[in-house]
C-alpha cells in the first residue's frame, strides 16, 4: 500500500474515536442538560427556608429575664428583685411538632429529586420531537437534492432541445414549495431548540449538534407498574402526600395546644438587707384560636386527600389514552415499516423517471405522493417514541 495512504488511514482511525467519543446519545444529553437547573435550586432553597420555620415553631421559646429596683420614700430603702423563667406548651405539642418537622424534610428531599426527574423527563420529551424534526428535515433535503440533479439534467436537456420549457417550470415549481417546506421544517428545528435550552436554562446548542439521531429504547410499562412510578416519583402527588401528613400532624399539634401551657422560673429579691430565693409556676389557659386552627388543619388535610384521590383519577385516565395511541401509532408503523425502511421509493422513481417510464408531471406526483407518505410516517414514528417517553415519565 502507498505510504501516503497508510498514513491517512492511520490518521482518521486516530480521529474516528474522538468523533464518536463526542456524539451523544438522548440518555448522555440528558445528562448534560437536566443538571443545575437555578430554578429547582431556588425552590429547593425556599422549600428549606419553610422547613426552618417549622423547626422554629417545634423550639422552646427563649428564657425571660426579668429585674426591677425599687427605691422607697422617707428612708423606707430600697427593693430589688430578679427572676428567670421558662414558658412551654404541653409536652406533646412539641412531639407533633417534631414529625411535622421530618416529615417536611423527607417530603423536601423527594420533591426535589422528583423535579429533577420531571425535568428529565420533560427534557426527554422535545428531545425526542426535536430529533423527529431533525428526520423530516433529512427527508425534505433528500427529495430537494433529487430533484436538484433533476434540474441540472431537465435544463441541459432542454438546451438541447430534448425537452420543452414547461418541464423546466414543473421543476422549478416543485423545487420553490419543498424549499418553502424545508424552511418550515428549519424553523420547527430551531423552536425546539429554543425550548430545549428555556427548559434546561442553558445553551443546549452544543449538545444538540452532536446529539445522534437514535430515539430512546423504551417500552410500554403495564398499569401497575406505572401507577406506582407515579406515587413514588410524581412530583404534585407527592407535595399533596406531603401536605395531607403536614396538615394531619399540625391537627395534632393545635388539638395538644388545647391543653394548657406552663411556666417555670427562679426569683430572687433582696429588701432592707434581707434576701429572698423562690421560684414561680404559671399557667397559660388555652385560647379558643386552637380550636378553629385545628378544625382548618384537618380540612386542609381532607383537601390534599380529595386531590391525590382526583389526581390518581387523572393519571390512570392519561396511561389508558397513551397506551390505546401508543398500540394504533404501533399498528400502523408495523404496516409501513417494510414500505419505507426497506424500500428507496424516490430513488425508484427518479430511474423510472431517467428510463423513460414516467412523464415529467407523473414523475413530480408519483414523487409528491411518496414524499408526503414518508414524512406522515417519520412524524407517526416520532409520536410513537414520544408517547413512549411520557409513559415512562415516572419510571427510573
Amino acid at each position: 500500500m502507498n505510504r501516503s495512504l497508510i498514513k491517512i488511514a492511520a490518521f482518521t482511525l486516530v480521529l474516528l474515536p474522538c468523533k464518536m467519543a463526542s456524539a451523544y446519545t438522548v440518555d448522555e444529553a440528558l445528562a448534560l442538560l437536566a443538571t443545575g437547573r437555578p430554578s429547582i435550586e431556588a425552590e429547593t432553597i425556599s422549600a428549606r427556608a419553610s422547613v426552618e420555620e417549622l423547626k422554629a415553631d417545634a423550639s422552646l421559646p427563649g428564657p425571660e429575664v426579668t429585674f426591677s429596683h425599687q427605691w422607697g420614700l422617707d428612708g423606707a430603702g430600697t427593693k430589688l428583685n430578679a427572676g428567670v423563667s421558662q414558658s412551654f406548651d404541653w409536652p406533646g405539642v412539641y412531639a407533633a411538632r417534631r414529625k411535622a418537622v421530618r416529615e417536611a424534610k423527607n417530603a423536601l428531599e423527594r420533591i426535589e429529586a422528583a423535579r429533577v426527574n420531571e425535568l428529565a423527563g420533560n427534557l426527554r420529551d422535545l428531545l425526542v420531537e426535536y430529533i423527529g424534526a431533525r428526520r423530516s428535515h433529512a427527508a425534505l433535503a433528500e427529495t430537494d437534492a433529487m430533484l436538484a440533479r433533476l434540474d441540472s439534467l431537465t435544463r441541459r436537456a432542454y438546451a438541447a432541445g430534448e425537452v420543452t420549457i414547461l418541464d423546466v417550470n414543473k421543476l422549478t415549481i416543485a423545487r420553490a414549495d419543498l424549499g418553502h417546506e424545508l424552511h418550515v421544517a428549519a424553523t420547527r428545528i430551531e423552536d425546539l431548540e429554543g425550548q430545549i435550552s428555556e427548559m434546561s436554562e442553558t445553551d443546549s446548542r452544543t449538545v444538540l449538534a452532536e446529539l445522534i439521531d437514535i430515539y430512546p429504547t423504551l417500552t410500554v410499562p403495564d398499569e401497575d407498574t406505572y401507577m406506582a412510578s407515579v406515587a413514588a416519583n410524581d412530583p404534585e402527588m407527592i407535595s399533596n402526600s406531603s401536605e395531607g401528613r403536614a396538615a394531619e400532624l399540625t391537627a395534632i399539634a393545635e388539638k395538644r395546644s388545647l391543653y394548657p401551657g406552663f411556666s417555670v422560673g427562679y426569683d430572687f429579691s433582696r429588701e432592707e438587707g434581707e434576701t429572698f430565693h423562690g421560684f414561680s409556676i404559671g399557667v397559660t389557659l388555652p385560647s379558643a384560636s386552637s380550636t378553629h386552627r385545628a378544625a382548618a388543619a384537618r380540612l386542609r388535610a381532607q383537601a390534599a386527600a380529595t386531590a391525590a384521590i382526583g389526581l390518581e383519577a387523572t393519571r390512570r385516565a392519561q396511561y389508558n389514552a397513551l397506551v390505546a395511541n401508543a398500540r394504533q401509532l404501533d399498528d400502523e408503523i408495523r404496516r409501513l415499516g417494510a414500505v419505507f425502511d426497506k424500500c428507496d421509493n424516490l430513488r425508484l422513481l427518479e430511474k423510472a423517471y431517467a428510463g423513460g417510464q414516467l412523464s415529467m408531471l407523473e414523475f413530480l406526483q408519483e414523487m409528491d405522493y411518496f414524499a408526503r407518505a414518508r414524512l406522515s410516517y417519520i412524524e407517526d414514528v416520532s409520536q410513537y417514541h414520544l408517547i413512549l417517553s411520557k409513559l415512562n415519565r415516572f419510571i427510573f
